[in-house]
């Protein structure tokens, strides 16, 4: 086991085919949105971890992506204390050219936060927990928000703090 939190817990794994590492997902079945997971598999982006499997076995829902080795932010943070001014820049780029892809596509992320920017080996930072962390359509959250909520949204999401 890797991580228990929120909706579910995460598992390091083989692929049964490629025989790749994977991170498995797995949480309770009513809590598994196909159609959610459907549309994350299809974003197809260097700043994105892509969905390699999912479905349901039993009264279990499951995500299978690719099993990144450097970790999330978070700990990265937690063990440099502090992130170097330019490698912290080149980090927030990625994540933001991850979301605008996403919302170009008709996604929005939903809950963006350190545990769900991981880290490849190369140190490039991959958005993870599209489809199983509450996607949006993006016209459904703009259209029923004011400039305040997108406002105090944007903020939040870009600056850590909790809703």
């Amino acid at each position: 086991m890797l991580s228990q939190a929120g909706q579910g817990v995460l598992y390091s794994a083989i692929h049964r085919d490629t025989r790749q590492p994977v991170a498995v997902k797995v949480f309770a079945a009513e809590a598994f949105a196909a159609s959610r997971v459907s549309d994350a598999a299809k974003l197809e982006h260097p700043h994105i971890v892509p969905i390699l499997n999912s479905g349901i076995d039993g009264d279990a829902g499951f995500v299978a992506t690719e099993l990144l080795p450097g970790g999330d932010l978070l700990q990265l943070v937690r063990r440099s204390r502090r992130v170097p001014y330019e490698k912290a820049v080149a980090l927030v780029l990625q994540a933001a050219r991850a979301l605008q892809h996403a919302a170009e596509h008709g996604i929005v992320h939903g809950h963006v936060g350190p545990t769900n920017m991981l880290l490849g080996a190369d140190g490039a930072l991959r958005l993870s927990d599209f489809g199983w962390a509450g996607l949006h359509p993006v016209p459904e959250i703009i259209n029923q928000q004011s400039d305040e909520e997108r406002s105090s949204r944007t903020s939040r999401c870009c600056c850590g703090s909790s809703p």
